[in-house]
């Protein structure tokens, strides 16, 4: 309502209930500026309100930018896993074993001919060289009572009778005839007996026949 509206409105009034207050009207225009004033203050309070209500996430916001510019959204990528390699030990070659080849077994050879001519025993000489004698046996090459044995040598081989003496359980002297090989080894007459060398193809013939052929 304006003003003119107003006035007219406070003339017909007049006349229904006479003169009014001459600043009737001031009053009247005074009141309407206060509310005026009271609304623009309390619209302004409201937009103020609005206005800080509105701030708060928007300077919430700005905090979270970079200087830069706005914050871009951060994504999180997994680390990828790893996996420890499972190294193999290496496996140790033992050095290969040099071939070594056996030593040979030393070869016993025989007794071998002197280079010297070697002379014919006699009979003292094969008697030294019979085996030792036993409490219950003797070996001679002459025998008290009994005929003479004979000797058969060639180079460095010999044969010859003897006599072995022995008692028996009874207590009864025994005198048994034997013959045996002899051969000249390192400088000397040595005892063989017969067994396996008669067998040996180095015996001379005339020394196996007496020796070796015989009962």
């Amino acid at each position: 309502m304006n003003d003119l509206e107003l006035r007219n409105a406070l003339h017909r009034d007049a006349d229904l209930v006479g003169e009014p207050s001459p600043d009737l009207l001031d009053q009247l225009a005074g009141r309407r500026q206060r509310q005026r004033r009271q609304r623009a203050g309390l619209l302004t309070a409201g937009l103020a309100v609005v206005v800080i209500g509105a701030g708060i996430p928007i300077g919430a916001s700005f905090m979270t930018q970079s200087d830069g510019g706005p914050a871009a959204p951060t994504t999180l990528v997994p680390s990828p896993r790893v996996t420890p390699e499972v190294v193999a030990p290496t496996p140790t070659v033992a050095p290969p074993t040099p071939s070594v080849a056996p030593a040979p077994e030393p070869v016993v050879e025989a007794p071998g001919s002197p280079t010297e001519p070697v002379a014919c025993p006699d009979l003292a000489t094969l008697n030294a060289a019979l085996p030792a004698d036993t409490a219950d046996r003797v070996y001679e090459m002459q025998h008290e009572g009994q005929s003479p044995v004979h000797v058969r040598c060639e180079g460095d081989w010999a044969g010859s009778g003897y006599w072995e003496s022995y008692i028996d359980e009874n207590g009864t002297e025994w005198l048994d005839g034997q013959a045996g090989l002899f051969r000249y080894v390192d400088g000397a007459w040595t005892f063989l007996g017969r067994g396996s060398w008669c067998d040996d193809p180095a015996v001379p013939a005339s020394v196996w026949d007496g020796t070796c052929n015989v009962d």
